[in-house]
């Protein structure tokens, strides 16, 4: 995104962290990296699936929600991976 546009909807960008950037975004944000392995997540993401951060870093998804291959959220993410 860039640096104007953000600032037009989160405000100054100096001083904030990431965590607090994109939980102004209120949904729940997650990266994972080729394998599947996530490698940030937001509080949001954390809240709604009732884990702690070191239960989801380095940690696939298919490791702590079993029926995640099943979910709404996987083709899409499986497709954007794939297409980086």
């Amino acid at each position: 995104m860039r640096r104007d546009v953000a600032e037009s909807l989160f405000g100054p960008l100096e001083g904030l962290d990431l965590d607090h950037l994109l939980m102004q975004a209120g949904e729940a944000i997650v990266y994972v990296d080729a394998n599947w392995v996530v490698r940030y997540c937001n509080p949001i993401y954390l809240s709604n699936l009732g884990l702690e951060r070191a239960d989801v870093l380095g940690r696939t998804p298919f490791e702590y929600f079993p029926n995640f291959k099943r979910s709404i959220f996987y083709e899409s993410i499986e497709r954007c991976r794939r297409e980086r």
